[in-house]
């Protein structure tokens, strides 16, 4: 889930054109670097594009994604809390600005703020109702013991997406911890019909 978060968030934002400035010259020479996977090389061409230019959007996003990289998941999310603010000024696409949230959100639950995470899906969601958001938000929520509210979101998933088989499980699997295992067979056979293949291994374990 982490690589196609940052391959749609890097191409989103790097869909944006500029002028030809040194600071783009920095940032071109940052890009190649993260195509390298030189990581640490890229931080430092895309500071210095910022240090020329503190508005580069471009340059903020693919820094944030080196630092993701980099295992930097604090300045990661600094670095996506401007281009969040960037981004606002200048998109009017809703369905972009949630990628980022998404993607924000995503760092958020790595370094265990769940609220913040829960937050930034909550604004996602706001913008583009997806399927995957709700899924997201859900697994968060029974991370917090909340899986009441997580059965919720995996059911509104289900609603926009019935065929992902994936949603069934996640809701199944909070319907066990409440103690509903009838319900949550379920939702694991479901799962299994559409292709989801470790509940094959639940239904065998927990399910008759």
């Amino acid at each position: 889930m982490k690589n196609i978060l940052i391959l749609i968030v890097s191409l989103l934002i790097n869909s944006y054109s500029y002028a030809q400035t040194a600071a783009d010259e920095f940032y071109k020479q940052g890009c190649k670097k993260m195509k390298d996977q030189d990581f640490r090389g890229a931080i430092s061409d895309f500071s210095k594009a910022i240090e020329l230019d503190t508005n580069h959007l471009s340059a903020y996003n693919n820094r944030a994604v080196s630092k993701d990289e980099s295992g930097e998941k604090m300045g990661a999310i600094l670095d996506l809390d401007k281009t969040i603010e960037l981004f606002s000024k200048n998109e009017t696409s809703p369905s972009r600005l949630a990628m980022l949230y998404g993607y924000r959100a995503f760092l958020k639950n790595d370094t265990k703020n769940y609220q913040g995470a829960l937050a930034d899906y909550s604004k996602a969601l706001e913008m583009d109702p997806k399927g995957e958001y709700y899924n997201y938000r859900g697994l968060i929520k029974t991370q917090t013991d909340d899986n009441k509210g997580a059965i919720n979101d995996f059911t509104k998933a289900i609603e926009l997406e019935p065929k992902n088989g994936s949603f069934y499980h996640s809701r199944g699997d909070a319907k066990y911890v409440l103690g509903d295992i009838a319900a949550a067979c379920i939702d694991y056979k479901e799962a299994f019909k559409l292709g989801n293949n470790y509940s094959k291994e639940v239904i065998g374990k927990y399910c008759k």
